[in-house]
């Protein structure tokens, strides 16, 4: 599945969880939720921030698709980072 947009990404994370469950878990309306997997609507940063808290991914790859999927990769690879810059 090609995850280039923002919509992409959201109909991703949710993958056959109910959209009315999806959207009840993190507050919003289930036509909201419609329109920002349509690309109509653009959700705000809380939204965006909750919703990658609580799917466990990072947050910059869920906004605009660029870095790892996931905040722990994230955090493996800036570790990783700074035990090549003090060796």
């Amino acid at each position: 599945m090609q995850d280039s947009t923002l919509a992409d990404r959201l109909r991703k994370l949710r993958g056959n969880e109910p959209r009315r469950a999806f959207s009840l878990k993190y507050g919003i309306h289930e036509q909201s939720l419609i329109r920002y997997e349509k690309g109509t609507r653009i959700p705000d940063n809380d939204i965006i921030r909750r919703i990658a808290e609580g799917e466990k991914v990072s947050l910059g790859w869920l906004r605009s698709g660029e870095g790892p999927m996931y905040a722990s990769e994230e955090r493996e690879r800036a570790t990783s980072d700074m035990s090549e810059v003090f060796r």
